[in-house]
Order: structure tokens, then C-alpha cells, then sequence
């Protein structure tokens, strides 16, 4: 959907699924009507219970967003276990990144692999109407970043 986003970031949420307690960090984001849980790259090192309360989260009609990618452990490995519905590239590779050919084939490349996989790909760290329109033109679906707030 497109519009705006309201994110809420939650430092510690804790969660009841069929009678299991569980704890993580996320953020909630409310697009319109569609809930989305992003769950940050740190919360995602225990694997089995991320994928375990991602796929729950899923199941009740929440899309997924992996936050930091490229960095730490928002890495094609989670993009294989849990079910996202969107692909946040990280800030690192995006500030700057029109003018750096090998950053920009990277975030072009991981654009691509996040379509290809069905899922919307989002630019964080947005700083630049040139950084802009090159991720317009490689088709990135969303971007956040302090440009896109003047």
C-alpha cells in the first residue's frame, strides 16, 4: 500500500501465542489498514523463536519487515527462514550511494533479489535528491530518510 507509515517502536514487547510466552524487539507499523512488525536484526540471533513468533505474526495477518539489511544478521539466510514482507536496506549502503558505483550495484542487486522474492524493498538513510532518484530508478518500492521529510 502506499501512503505514509506510523511506526511504533517498542523496546521490549512481550507476546502471548497459544499459551507461550515470548519476548523480542520490534517495531509495529500501521500502513492504512495492514499491520507490519519489523523485528530487529538483534532479535533475530535466536533463530528457531524468531521464526517461530514471525510465522505466528504472519499467520495473523501482519506483513514482516527485516530492518538493517545487509548488516549483522539481516542477512540472506533470514530472507530464506521467515516469512518478510519487506526488505529494509540498511542506511550504510544507502547515504551516499549514487556516488559509489559498488554500494549502488549492491543496493540495485538486493532491490532485485527482494522482487524477485515477492517482497517490497525499502531504502533507509535517504539523505540526497541524487540518492533518491537512483533508487527510484533501480525501483526500490519505499525509502525513509531525512530528505524525504523536507
Amino acid at each position: 500500500p502506499s501512503g505514509r507509515y506510523l511506526g511504533v517502536s517498542l523496546a521490549v514487547v512481550f507476546f502471548v501465542f497459544n499459551g507461550t510466552a515470548t519476548t523480542g524487539i520490534y517495531t509495529v507499523w500501521f500502513v492504512g489498514g495492514v499491520r507490519c512488525v519489523e523485528e530487529t536484526a538483534a532479535a533475530l540471533s535466536d533463530v528457531a523463536m524468531a521464526l517461530e513468533n514471525l510465522t505466528r505474526l504472519r499467520m495473523h495477518g501482519f506483513g514482516l519487515s527485516i530492518d538493517d539489511y545487509g548488516t549483522g544478521y539481516a542477512s540472506m539466510q533470514q530472507l530464506m527462514r521467515i516469512p518478510f514482507t519487506e526488505l529494509k536496506i540498511d542506511q550504510s549502503f544507502v547515504t551516499g550511494s549514487s556516488s559509489r558505483s559498488a554500494t549502488h550495484t549492491l543496493i540495485q542487486s538486493s532491490i532485485e533479489m527482494a522482487h524477485r522474492l515477492g517482497i517490497k524493498s525499502v531504502a533507509e538513510g535517504v539523505e540526497t535528491q541524487k540518492d533518491w532518484d537512483a533508487l527510484k530508478t533501480a525501483g526500490c518500492d519505499g525509502a525513509k530518510g531525512t530528505f524525504l521529510c523536507l
